[in-house]
């Protein structure tokens, strides 16, 4: 799926704050309406895209939207932290060598563990020791030397990274964020819309853009 463009998004916000009026642009005029600069409201933007992805994507119901963004732990060994994240782990795999990885089975429990290191294969049998892993308070731990995980995580590069059915979710994300005292810029509007569209997502799995005032 196309990626939301930042020229476009842009265009929307500086429409919606009304901050060049009579035309169509990228730039704000810096004398009427809501002006924050051409650089803040850049960086806003950013933001917002980062808050769509992190709350929106990465907690959905609908797991694809979390897929672009999936990246995969350093090795992990018994007890290491793993990486701080936004929404659900995707997979969790364990090694004996850091070479040949094979997908993890959760444990019940940390004791089972700690139980199965200290009897070996007749804990479990069939060879399924070898596989069983348990994430517990931000921890790894596992019946293998070696373990990894693959995770959603939000990166930010000169490109938005949500997708362009998203474009109009970013640019009231942007709104929100730039409210300003006193403006005339229905910033309490965009913010409720901003707050139901995160939650379509969430819940629904999809946005569907609302006629933005």
């Amino acid at each position: 799926m196309a990626l939301a463009l930042l020229a476009d998004v842009q265009e929307d916000v500086i429409a919606m704050l009304n901050a060049n009026p009579g035309v169509w642009s990228s730039s704000v005029s810096g004398t009427v309406g809501a002006f924050p600069s051409d650089d803040e409201i850049e960086q806003r933007i950013f933001e917002a895209d980062a808050l769509v992805a992190t709350q929106g994507y990465f907690q959905s119901v609908n797991d694809s939207l979390a897929n672009p963004f999936f990246v995969v732990s350093d090795d992990l060994a018994y007890g290491d932290d793993y990486p701080q994240h936004h929404g659900k782990i995707n997979k969790v795999e364990v090694s004996d060598d850091s070479t040949t990885w094979i997908v993890g089975v959760k444990a019940n429990s940390l004791d089972d563990i700690t139980t199965a290191l200290a009897v070996g294969e007749a804990y479990v049998g069939s060879g399924a020791f070898d596989f069983l892993y348990f994430l517990d308070n931000g921890q790894f731990y596992s019946t293998q030397t070696y373990g990894r995980v693959t995770y959603p995580a939000y990166v930010q590069t000169s490109l938005l990274q949500c997708n362009q059915n998203e474009q109009s979710l970013i640019a009231l994300g942007a709104c929100k964020l730039l409210t300003k005292n006193a403006s005339p810029s229905m910033f309490a509007e965009y913010t409720q819309q901003f707050d139901a569209g995160i939650s379509q997502l969430v819940q629904d799995g999809s946005y569907t853009p609302a006629e933005i005032p």
